[in-house]
């Protein structure tokens, strides 16, 4: 093969690598607009933690228990069926559904057997915390858009976290956007939504790479939902300079900050540095890729997922 034709198919396998990059669309206007609106018109909830209820008596955190709701995968109307269907595209708009849009039995089954179970295991593993000591009780109005069972309303049981999820159609590189709809009396997420984009949603194996990219994918924008969000953690952002330019930094997160200090062996570090570039979706909610590159929160979706995402 000659010099010319290396170059010329490294060069297209780098652009298929690149087009095939799943793109987060959490820090989107359209979709940061739509959470914040729900959470500033939606009143917290009081929910008992084990500890605040037992004291002294529990001092241990436990891991955290996602409640999945898969109604708008089997509720007619809700997910494509056929082409030209038009559907919710789960954030106040309707789109008309092309072939690929499709939710067949098996993408339905790889969503809710596969991707999202182990991406819930995976966060149960790295997330301890004190246990809500009560059922969930979902308030009318809470994520809108999605289908939420009457019987959540009276409360689901054994849970800290409640998540709604849609398999509507989305932009060609998106494979998942989340985020809360309600927040405790302390300001942390209860319930959530995520929509996976059913064009991205065949396996070629339970354990291929693939799959396990597309878990890792959603393990990413569920953690946006539990709050690794600018629409939720504005309170701890500041404006800053930072290599002589104007950039936005999280303060004021005492075990994130001291998890980046000590990644970057540097004592004296105050804050962890938020992504500013690469336009709509990117900037705002997530880590600096520069300076964390290889982390599951960086905008590109590293692999890492380390102590700084989980001390946010």
């Amino acid at each position: 093969m000659s010099l010319a034709a290396i170059v010329l198919l490294l060069i297209v396998m780098t652009v298929a690598g690149v087009a095939s990059e799943h793109t987060c669309a959490h820090d989107t206007p359209e979709l940061q607009r739509t959470i914040r609106e729900e959470l500033r018109r939606s009143p917290r909830l009081y929910l008992p933690r084990r500890r605040q209820m037992h004291g002294a008596q529990v001092s241990e955190s436990a891991p955290l228990r996602i409640v999945a709701s898969f109604a708008d995968l089997t509720t007619a109307g809700r997910f494509c069926s056929a082409a030209g269907d038009v559907r919710p595209d789960f954030n106040g708009g309707t789109v008309r559904c092309a072939a690929e849009d499709v939710l067949t039995a098996d993408k339905r089954a790889a969503l809710q057997d596969v991707i999202l179970p182990r991406a819930i295991q995976q966060l149960a593993s790295a997330l301890s915390v004190d246990p809500v000591d009560a059922p969930i009780r979902v308030p009318a109005g809470s994520c809108n858009e999605f289908t939420v069972p009457s019987s959540h309303h009276d409360g689901v049981a054994d849970a800290d976290y409640v998540l709604y999820v849609g398999a509507g159609p989305a932009a060609e590189s998106t494979l998942a956007w989340a985020g809360a709809c309600r927040l405790d009396d302390a300001g942390r997420p209860v319930i959530g939504r995520a929509n996976f984009n059913p064009r991205h949603l065949s396996l070629d194996g339970p354990n291929t790479a693939a799959t396990e990219e597309k878990v890792r994918t959603a393990v990413h924008e569920l953690i946006h939902a539990l709050g690794f969000s600018e629409s939720v953690f504005h309170a701890y952002v500041d404006n800053a300079t930072v290599r002589g330019k104007p950039a936005r930094v999280l303060r004021r997160v005492p075990s994130a900050l001291a998890a980046a200090r000590d990644f970057l062996g540097c004592a004296a570090l105050d804050f962890v540095e938020l992504e500013d570039e690469g336009g709509p979706g990117s900037a705002g909610s997530h880590l600096e890729r520069r300076v964390f590159r290889d982390e599951l929160m960086t905008a590109a979706g590293g692999s890492a997922l380390s102590a700084i995402t989980l001390g946010v």
